[in-house]
């Protein structure tokens, strides 16, 4: 399998339409997926009890979801720089910083979007004092803390709504507070 031919449809700055046509092994098909310009950084906010998840509005479902904080890096940044996103990213949408960062894992989304995902651990965490500026003014409407065990259990039962890159993170976070 290969990508034979790939057009830019749409440039939208920040993202792209793409259409690619590729060889399945004989079978040539065209498939048209967005392609995010950046990397994302998701950050996992954790005191020792709760987990740090941000209300906001998204377009996307045109409603209000709880998740973890997510912004953009630059495709190829060094763990570095991941790690200074995350920070700026903790306290524009929580109004936290972090003592300790660890950088957990990067995935690349293997759905119809291109965008790769880095994963960091916030903790030892301190509130900032410090208003939302930008859309963030507009968007956000509150900050909350959970048990993450228990969110972990209402999103198995289907009673919690949230984002892929917040069940990849809560279910990290499980793992690394259930097997240490």
């Amino acid at each position: 399998m290969r990508v034979l031919e790939k057009k830019i449809l749409y440039d939208a700055g920040w993202f792209e339409v793409v259409s690619k046509k590729i060889d399945l092994g004989g079978k040539i098909v065209e498939w048209t997926l967005p392609s995010v310009k950046t990397d994302a950084v998701v950050i996992v906010p954790y005191d020792g009890k709760r987990v740090f998840l941000v209300e906001e509005w998204r377009a996307s479902v045109e409603d209000y979801v709880l998740h973890l904080p997510i912004g953009g890096v630059e495709k190829s940044a060094s763990r570095d720089k991941i790690i200074e996103q995350g920070k700026r990213e903790l306290a524009e949408e929580l109004k936290l910083t972090a003592k300790q960062w660890t950088f957990l894992f990067t995935v690349p989304s293997l759905e119809r979007i291109e965008v790769t995902m880095h994963f960091l651990l916030a903790q030892d965490l301190e509130a900032v004092n410090s208003p939302y500026d930008g859309d963030e003014a507009f968007t956000i409407r509150a900050v909350k803390s959970f048990d993450p065990s228990s969110l972990l259990l209402q999103l198995l039962k289907g009673q919690f709504y949230t984002t892929m890159p917040t069940v990849v993170g809560l279910f990290a976070l499980h793992y690394l507070t259930h097997s240490l």
